[in-house]
């Protein structure tokens, strides 16, 4: 993208360096600002998971307890930073500006994908600073640590891009933890990858990159297994390319590494400051049921059309990896992506859930590799269209520029018309109501009031957020979601309920018989799947005596982007008895 690119072998003067950083800047732009109109133009495809736990950070705001008052596996670090966002949220409506929590949630997440392309812009300026012919001297002592400028140009181009792509690709779960997964890891491979070759930046930007990078990795227990992964191929990578092994401990003992410690240390420092109560609940309550939902199998969630249909992700996923193999010569830089798709695939196998969202690294490791291979192609072609020695004409650059460009464009345009079907597909199930019956949403419009209590027992976020936080009708009931109720009453079932889950069993019927028996909820609606759950523990007849049923409805969707379920769609609706 610069005229550092005429010679592979030219080394990258300062004012090359800057003017090809700022033109890949130029290039993320296109999917970066369409990012930004689509969300102000579409501001209620909020992520489900993000708007439940935005629900949540309000509940903490009015001074109830996580895991006690009210129920979500999510690490606490994440509500401290979405309590910070509704704070400033609140200052800003004490200045006058009014602003939605989701809608303030998109802006600031959309602020976290420029820092992430910013931080790995200025990575890359100053590694081709640091290219000189004295630095590649000493590194070319080490064989593996060779790089051409070149080979860093086109990994910094394709990262750039791809980050921007891949945050647009994942619209509908944008600001959801895997997608924050994403952007930390973005700059964090490349500072690996290079720092293995014998290639380093300053360090408060290593400190930077590093930090970001170890408050991803607390957000979700498979989190720090992502980077404990790339750490251990790219090691792997080096040591099978002729370096030393003693080399290794200078590329372990780096400053971004000590970011990375630091903040994860701080992060799990944080567990040591909670309340005894909620410590308690979540040690022995909250942790073990994320550990149990590793292993108990639900035969619900793999019926036929039981959870999306992926197998674009991973056909992708398979050409990725093929081109991977063929290519990782080429450039080394196509291993830390194909680490980051299959370990997105792994995620995705191990929370069985089969929602897009498990898959958002592979969807982020596959596009990477695709603009990789695009760059590579491109290069090629040109070697072909030149005699050995040739200097490339002003005109030729201009042209592979003007290629560049226009590829990128189709494929921004490609993806917004992607999403745009997607919701007119959707729009258009909606119409059909779903084959007679009528849709939750319209149930939610119909008997919720402003700020009146909706109770909801579903085994997936999607069909009460982000309703409940549009509508502003007031959650009622101890778990955001019903994932608990389903597992404790498969343990019961079975006979291993051990004793620190059979209390928060307990704890959990009692609260979920409270929130029943008051009778406060207008509406209650169950997920037809947990009907068998209600009878076992005894809350179908507290159901019974103080709600009337009223008739079926369903979560009406194709199980596609943006509406996703697992299990079953189908719905009971329960409403408040009125008194003589």
């Amino acid at each position: 993208m610069s005229d550092s690119m005429i010679d592979q072998d030219q080394l990258p003067k300062p004012h090359a360096a800057k003017r090809f950083v700022l033109a890949c800047l130029a290039l993320s732009a296109l999917p970066l600002f369409y990012l930004l109109f689509d969300l102000l133009s579409f501001r209620n495809d909020v992520s489900s998971w993000l708007a439940m736990r935005l629900v949540g950070a309000s509940l903490l705001l009015d001074e109830q307890k996580l895991y006690v008052d009210f129920w979500d596996w999510s690490q606490p670090v994440v509500y401290d930073l979405l309590q910070g966002l509704l704070w400033l949220r609140s200052a800003l409506e004490k200045v006058g500006i009014i602003v939605f929590a989701d809608n303030l949630a998109h802006i600031a997440v959309w602020l976290l994908v420029v820092l992430s392309l910013c931080l790995t812009a200025a990575l890359t300026y100053q590694v081709l600073l640091r290219c000189d012919e004295r630095e590649r001297s000493v590194a070319s002592q080490d064989a593996a640590a060779a790089l051409l400028p070149s080979q860093i140009q086109d990994a910094s181009l394709a990262l750039l891009f791809s980050t921007a792509l891949a945050s647009l690709i994942l619209r509908f779960d944008f600001g959801d933890l895997p997608h924050l997964l994403v952007l930390a890891l973005a700059p964090w491979i490349f500072l690996r990858w290079l720092v293995y070759r014998g290639l380093f930046c300053q360090n408060p930007l290593a400190l930077a990159i590093g930090s970001l990078a170890g408050l991803s990795a607390a957000l979700d227990l498979p989190f720090l297994g992502v980077f404990i992964t790339v750490e251990v191929v790219l090691a792997a990578d080096a040591v099978l390319g002729g370096q030393p092994l003693a080399a290794l401990g200078k590329r372990l003992w780096r400053p971004e590494m000590l970011g990375f410690f630091i903040v994860l240390l701080l992060c799990l420092l944080r567990l040591t400051l909670l309340e005894p109560v909620v410590s308690n609940a979540y040690w022995h309550w909250t942790m073990p049921l994320r550990w149990l939902n590793y292993q108990v199998y639900d035969p619900a969630l793999y019926s036929s059309e039981s959870s999306p249909d992926r197998r674009d992700i991973l056909y992708g996923l398979a050409l990725a990896s093929a081109l991977t193999f063929f290519l990782q010569r080429k450039n080394s830089f196509f291993l830390p992506p194909f680490v980051l798709a299959w370990s997105g695939f792994l995620i995705y196998m191990v929370e069985r859930q089969g929602l897009s969202r498990d898959l958002s690294l592979t969807v982020f490791g596959t596009t990477l590799i695709a603009s990789l291979t695009f760059l590579l192609l491109g290069r090629t072609l040109r070697g072909l269209f030149l005699s050995k020695g040739e200097k490339q004409s002003l005109a030729v650059v201009r042209l592979g520029q003007a290629v560049i460009v226009f590829v990128a464009a189709a494929v921004v345009a490609l993806t917004a018309y992607s999403l745009g079907c997607d919701r007119d597909r959707l729009y258009v199930f909606r119409v059909g109501r779903g084959q007679g019956y009528e849709d939750l949403l319209s149930v939610y419009d119909k008997n919720t009031v402003w700020q009146k209590p909706v109770l909801v027992l579903c085994d997936y976020p999607a069909a009460a957020y982000p309703a409940l936080l549009s509508l502003s009708a007031e959650r009622r009931g101890y778990l955001l979601w019903a994932r608990p109720l389903r597992l404790l009453v498969w343990l019961k079932a079975h006979a291993v309920l051990v004793p620190p889950l059979k209390d928060f069993y307990d704890y959990m019927l009692g609260r979920l018989r409270a929130d029943i028996g008051s009778g406060d909820a207008n509406l209650i609606v169950v997920q037809s799947a947990l009907g068998d759950a209600l009878e076992r523990s005894g809350l179908a007849v507290e159901l019974e005596d103080k709600y009337v049923r009223g008739e079926p409805c369903r979560y009406v969707s194709r199980n596609e982007q943006p509406r996703e379920y697992f299990g079953t769609n189908d719905f009971e609706r329960y409403l408040r008895r009125l008194t003589p």
